[in-house]
């Protein structure tokens, strides 16, 4: 694909990168690749190019870290809890979806609501305190979560939840 040249030089950028960012979310890689090449041979700066596919995948990006971190958290691995629950901040997301993840944790593994309300209490003081470390307490919910010992079906609760309100049940 050429670019066209009858236009000013941002409207044409902006009409390629609206281009690329439709050919990136329909996963067409041969499309995205033509496009992202016609910018380079345009000569176009690599911190632009970069910054724009970044900001193409970002909104999509979290998801892999909810959907680990939940799954390590229902399959009782604590520190690998505790590691997606680290590296989430340390990738510059927002913590509002981390801690609805923790807590939706909580509620899903606890089929004692005595350890299902550590981990949510944990959660709760995050929200309250302004202590310059207040992150190790979702590094303690995800351990507790993840790592106290539990007996039976600790998914028993979440599975008639799920059942009952016709959810995906793990």
């Amino acid at each position: 694909m050429a670019i066209a040249t009858g236009r000013t030089v941002r409207g044409d950028m902006a009409d390629s990168y609206a281009r690329l960012e439709e050919k990136i979310l329909e996963r067409d890689q041969v499309g995205a690749s033509d496009i992202f090449y016609d910018l380079v041979r345009a000569g176009r700066p690599r911190s632009e190019l970069v910054g724009e596919i970044v900001r193409i995948h970002a909104p999509y990006t979290h998801v892999p870290y909810h959907q680990r971190l939940d799954d390590a958290l229902t399959g009782l691995r604590p520190y690998e809890a505790v590691n997606w629950t680290a590296a989430y901040p340390r990738a510059g997301f927002d913590r509002a979806a981390l801690v609805d993840t923790l807590a939706t944790g909580a509620a899903k593994t606890g089929n004692d609501p005595h350890n299902q309300e550590l981990g949510s209490c944990l959660l709760e003081d995050y929200a309250r305190t302004t202590a310059r470390d207040r992150d190790r307490l979702l590094l303690a919910s995800a351990k507790h979560t993840a790592g106290h010992r539990k007996y039976g079906d600790h998914m028993e609760a979440y599975h008639r939840f799920a059942e009952a309100f016709h959810l995906a049940s793990p």
